[in-house]
């Protein structure tokens, strides 16, 4: 079984990928590392090295088979010698238990003398767990049993499922969960927003905050603790295996209320204790293995959202909502270390709505909604559990226009080309030459055909890390190629979540889950954004509308509308009673109308005119002009055939309407070829307005008329709303919409007093003056920081405009009063910020979270928490 499905075999861990593995060939064959196989070994995926070709274009990016080349010639096997399957398992065996290097070589050399080419490509294949033997693991697994899958999502272990399912006839009803045998975990399935009430029944749902960790189970029995992936890889060596070990264990072991036995699932993140906030995903591993005794390093902390099993009783068949009852009773939350998942009820789509535009402006990555009805379902993704992203709706990412500096070679259906993109931000030169820096790579959003193309329009040349050119800047990511000529090379639109660090990029910054959204041919190399751009866009990060409607569609339904708009705008409204002219518009001219409803009023328009009507489009090699009223798909078929130049029927109109022929601008091409693109873009912009001319009362009203004057929707203005602040004042939109009351006044009043003494040996509280005295002068302070922002200040916390209350950690005394002024006159919530939220938000020059600083979060820190160790036996005893 483990033979057939090896990426399932978990106990067989082989520590060898391709690069290890050429490298243990390379050893086995005593290859010098300069030898045409050795190289062809190394460089598996590059379809070209020094300008030598190796092997059929079938093996490049198949590391087996290139393998299986280079074996053959050397084998001393050429016949097979018929082994047996424990015999492969044995050798396998030994691989897994080699120690080092040295002896994973030893075995392999063993391979050599006992199978074919052929065999031994299979073998690699099992060993980088890549088998692709045109059958998945449900097929393989329901052959063997029918209760093969369910069993194994139980255990993780091919060999629990092949010692208890001995007899296919024999179902198996109820298989239980074991300890330290990870469990195939439940996941969420992605749906619309308006299709999530209907998919859980139009009941009560919970949301979760989606965070930004690693999906983990822990499972506990007595002092010994093990941690698993949901990939089944085994963390207990970070994490710790028992209260003496590990980064996190030992701060968490005694959490646990009348808890012999246990399995949770949760997710684990890094944790800042200084900042009070969990940190992104790629700063996880550092946190973990860093096992020095600091309070204020980042740590790990596990955020628990499940229980699956109790003291060894399965609650997976329990409510969701039981078994958070029980969540919550069997443990301690300790913040920064162990913690549990707060969770939200919601009704209707409407709740959606606000939760998910409080996610996006809390820069959350998403949310996930739970019916709390739902058992637990291993392995299965269902519409009990739905995951709902910022990045699943279309306009709520900015596109960053980036240049293709470079890439590396695709492995199978991608295999023999560029597969993924090295994308560079340009560097600006006081001579205006071209200079580039690496920035992030592109791998997703294109279609096979697209990378064809990206591949073939450019020319590629061997990235030599020691002979560099110097346009161009590599970090610690190396390419396998890189663009011969940059000035040539293609802009494309990029889309991202984020922009986050990354140590391997020259800008040390670089983008998450980038994907390309298209080629921007209307640009070149110095339209592309530049890395000062791409500091100050990390500074005020990527923005998102900051408001959605329950109205909004769903991104199907935008593309209709504007398909709708498009066709709309391509209508020909000539009257059909236009009378001959003197002067005719098109004479000597040839055209071809394709066809439509209104084809015959158009072709009666262009003779009227001089013109001449083809019946097809050919032309015997003359010159004749396209003319197509709306766009559709039989359209897009004659576009795609052969390049083509095809006119919108609004062109002949406008013509008509101002009698005179008027230049083909960007606005009435429906397809342009290459060569026509790049000369009309060379010459107008998107709007057919000239760079070179100008332009005339004729030509504004024909470009006004084709600007879209509809409506427009509230998400779009405040997006072009906040891009006009970010652009002309940047500075002003850290404390946006802010009225901040300044909680001082009543300081003022014992720091007059104090100055007011003139004997010292009066009795005065001297402590309390000099706590005002520093209060009062860091609100003085605070204030003109928010003035120079631009934010009201109001003179009384009873202003119902009041969004921020402004207090010092020197004195707060006032505090009780001015909540009960500002309780009695606000519908809205009132932020209770120390004056730290003003100076931090003012050095990093982006408004943070209010929560860090927030004078009521900090007092139930600074609280005891209460014993709640009188619960729930009943819950043990069911």
């Amino acid at each position: 079984m483990r033979l057939l499905v090896p990426h399932l075999d978990s106990e067989r861990a082989y520590d060898l990928k391709e690069v290890r593995l050429a490298n243990a060939y390379i050893r086995a064959f005593s290859l010098t590392r300069s030898s045409p196989d050795a190289q062809r070994l190394v460089n598996w995926t590059k379809p070209k090295f020094t300008g030598r070709k190796w092997g059929s274009v079938q093996a490049v990016g198949d590391f087996a088979s290139i393998a299986a080349e280079v074996i053959s010639v050397r084998s001393v096997v050429t016949k097979s010698k018929g082994l047996s399957i424990d015999f492969v398992n044995e050798n396998l065996r030994e691989l897994s238990d080699a120690a080092s290097f040295d002896e994973a070589v030893k075995v392999i050399k063993g391979f050599l003398n006992n199978y074919t080419a052929e065999e031994q490509k299979w073998l690699i294949k099992i060993i980088l767990k890549d088998l692709k033997v045109g059958l998945s693991e449900d097929s393989i697994l329901a052959v063997y049993h029918p209760d093969a899958r369910n069993v194994f999502n139980r255990c993780n272990n091919l060999q629990k499922v092949t010692d208890e399912l001995t007899d296919p006839h024999k179902r198996v009803t109820n298989f239980e969960i074991t300890l330290f045998n990870p469990i195939r975990p439940m996941l969420a399935k992605r749906l619309d927003i308006g299709e999530i009430p209907k998919a859980l029944g139009g009941k009560t749902f919970w949301m979760e905050e989606k965070l930004d960790g690693e999906r983990i189970q822990l499972h506990k029995a007595g002092d010994k603790f093990a941690y698993y992936s949901r990939r089944a890889i085994d963390y207990t060596h970070l994490y710790g295996e028992s209260k003496d070990e590990g980064s996190l264990t030992p701060y968490i072991y005694n959490l646990f209320n009348h808890t012999d036995s246990c399995i949770l699932d949760g997710e684990m993140l890094a944790y800042n204790p200084i900042y009070d906030a969990f940190m992104q995903f790629g700063t996880l591993k550092t946190a973990a293995s860093d096992m020095f005794d600091d309070p204020e390093k980042p740590r790990p902390c596990f955020v628990v959202f499940d229980v699956i099993l109790l003291n060894n009783k399965p609650l997976n068949k329990q409510k969701y909502s039981k078994r958070r009852e029980i969540l919550n009773r069997m443990i301690n939350p300790l913040r920064g270390h162990l913690q549990l998942m707060p969770y939200k009820e919601g009704k209707d789509k409407k709740d959606l709505l606000k939760a998910l535009e409080f996610s996006i402006q809390d820069g959350q990555e998403g949310f996930i909604v739970k019916n709390p009805e739902s058992p637990y379902q291993f392995d299965t993704r269902c519409s009990d559990w739905i995951k709902l992203k910022a990045d699943y709706f279309d306009g709520l990412s900015d596109s960053l226009d980036l240049l293709i500096i470079g890439g590396s070679y695709g492995k199978g259906k991608r295999a023999n080309m560029v597969g993924t993109f090295m994308c560079g931000l340009r560097v600006p030169t006081e001579d205006g030459t071209p200079k580039f820096q690496a920035f992030c790579r592109v791998g997703s959003g294109f279609t096979l055909v697209q990378q064809k193309e990206f591949h073939e329009a450019h020319n590629w040349v061997h990235y030599d890390a020691k002979n560099c050119p110097s346009w161009i800047t590599i970090g610690k990511d190396k390419p396998d190629v890189i663009v011969q000529v940059p000035t040539t090379a293609k802009v494309v639109e990029v889309r991202a979540s984020e922009i986050i660090q990354a140590t391997q990029y020259p800008s040390s910054l670089t983008l998450r889950f980038p994907r390309f959204i298209k080629t921007r041919d209307d640009k070149d190399w110095t339209m592309v954004m530049t890395v000062e751009e791409m500091y100050e866009l990390k500074k005020i990060g990527l923005q998102r509308p900051p408001t959605l409607t329950e109205d909004s569609p769903p991104e199907s339904s935008k593309k209709t509308v504007a398909l709708r708009k498009r066709q709309k705008m391509l209508q020909f409204t000539l009257q059909s009673s236009i009378e001959v002219v003197d002067q005719p518009l098109f004479e000597n001219m040839t055209f071809y109308v394709f066809r439509h409803a209104c084809k015959t009023k158009v072709e009666e328009v262009i003779r009227r005119e001089g013109g001449r009507i083809l019946g097809t489009a050919k032309n015997n090699g003359e010159p004749f002009h396209i003319i197509a009223i709306t766009q559709d798909l039989a359209l897009k078929s004659l576009a795609n055939k052969e390049p083509v130049d095809i006119i919108s029927s609004s062109w002949i109109a406008d013509c008509v309407g101002n009698r005179k022929l008027l230049p083909l601008t960007p606005l009435y091409y429906i397809y342009m070829k290459p060569e026509t693109k790049l000369k009309v873009y060379r010459d107008y912009d998107k709007y057919g307005d000239s760079y070179t001319e100008d332009v005339t009362p004729t030509g504004l009203q024909v470009m006004l008329k084709h600007v879209d004057t509809g409506s427009i929707e509230e998400n779009d203005f405040m997006s072009l709303l906040k891009d006009f602040e970010y652009r002309y004042c940047p500075a002003q939109h850290i404390f946006k919409d802010v009225v901040a009351y300044i909680a001082n006044n009543t300081m003022s009043e014992d720091i007059k007093l104090r100055e007011t003494i003139t004997d010292y040996n009066l009795k005065y509280d001297w402590d309390k003056w000099y706590r005002c005295t520093n209060a009062y002068h860091r609100l003085s302070i605070a204030e003109r920081i928010l003035k120079y922002y631009g934010v009201q200040i109001a003179p009384k916390p009873s202003d119902a405009r009041v969004t921020h209350v402004i207090i010092s950690r020197f004195d707060t005394k006032d505090v009780p009063s001015i909540k009960n002024d500002v309780g009695s006159s606000h519908s809205t919530l009132c932020e209770f910020v120390y004056d730290d939220w003003v100076y931090e938000s003012h050095k990093h020059g982006v408004r943070l979270d209010c929560k860090v600083f927030d004078y009521f979060e900090n007092l139930k820190k600074e609280s005891s928490e209460q014993d709640n160790s009188d619960i729930w036996q009943s819950f043990f005893q069911e």
